[in-house]
């Protein structure tokens, strides 16, 4: 099956595992930044985890469908109109060649992933699809025959969606910024978020550049607050106040301009106990959907 991109209003790429092992060449790690919805969107469609899929992120995408088929739609997005019906939203459905299928805005969260039948067909850049720019006149083709397969909805939003504090594991002592409430400003892409909020007065060079990886708050020149993402830098000689834990990575990729954040210290030992705990409850969203897969056919 093959889908045409008539227009993107906003920032639309594939995405997959990404590029893990090539950092030390400088090659940011990249991949889908909210990574349970990139596999909630997969396995309702039964395909590996890590395919990839069109992540798109800030407004409105159409398409048109060149050929019969079916795709999954999970994330920030609560609406997809297939020729003007509302399908809603972390939904899989088919649709006849000729259709249009439209992505509107979330009115929480900010990235939703468009999962398609084998995954989306994409030649492979260093072991990976991840970066592949989708933008009008792109088309997306899947990499397997598209079934007729019932509608079938997640039961419930992402946890990604959820809002709380941010943990994270502090590099030094609290110069402020902890607890401290900050608003997403509107300068926010895949290599980081610039928040707005207290400044902590420190120094703002570390003195040496050391490596940097997704998740680690940083400060920039005038001490503004922020956050690197899966395509943030690798190395670097900004001061970092701590990393955000990986439990909570996926709700980075959903923070949209103007969402309020506030940042909680946690230790390494409760990191890894977060992390555990999220494998657990992500573990059973995918064996509930792929039970619902098989029922539903």
């Amino acid at each position: 099956m093959r889908l045409r991109v008539l227009s993107v209003f906003g920032l639309a790429s594939l995405q997959d595992a990404g590029r893990p092992g090539f950092r030390r060449f400088g090659v940011p790690t990249g991949g889908a930044f909210d990574r349970e919805s990139h596999r909630l969107a997969n396995a309702m469609l039964g395909v590996p985890p890590d395919s990839p899929v069109v992540e798109f992120a800030l407004g409105t995408m159409e398409m048109e469908a060149l050929a019969d088929g079916c795709v999954a739609v999970v994330g920030a997005c609560e609406s997809v109109l297939v020729d003007g019906n509302d399908q809603g939203g972390n939904v899989r459905f088919c649709f006849r060649a000729g259709s249009r299928l439209t992505v509107t805005p979330p009115k929480r969260g900010l990235r939703t992933f468009i999962a398609l039948p084998g995954g989306v067909a994409s030649p492979q850049v260093l072991e990976s699809a991840s970066g592949a720019v989708v933008e009008a006149g792109t088309e997306i083709s899947s990499a397997a025959q598209a079934l007729s397969l019932d509608v079938l909805r997640l039961a419930r939003p992402p946890a990604s969606l959820s809002p709380s504090p941010l943990r994270v594991v502090a590099l030094g002592d609290d110069f402020g910024w902890m607890g401290a409430e900050y608003t997403v400003g509107r300068n926010i892409d895949r290599v980081g978020l610039r928040l707005e909020g207290p400044r902590p007065m420190v120094e703002v060079r570390s003195g040496r550049s050391e490596p940097s990886v997704f998740g680690v708050v940083q400060l920039t020149e005038d001490r503004s607050v922020i956050v690197h993402g899966p395509d943030g830098p690798t190395i670097g000689g900004y001061r970092k106040l701590g990393g955000v834990v990986r439990a909570d990575l996926d709700r980075l990729a959903q923070l949209a301009p103007g969402d309020r954040v506030r940042f909680v210290p946690c230790t390494l030992d409760e990191a890894r106990t977060a992390m555990r705990a999220h494998e657990k409850q992500l573990g059973s969203a995918l064996a509930e959907v792929a039970e619902s897969v098989y029922r539903a056919g």
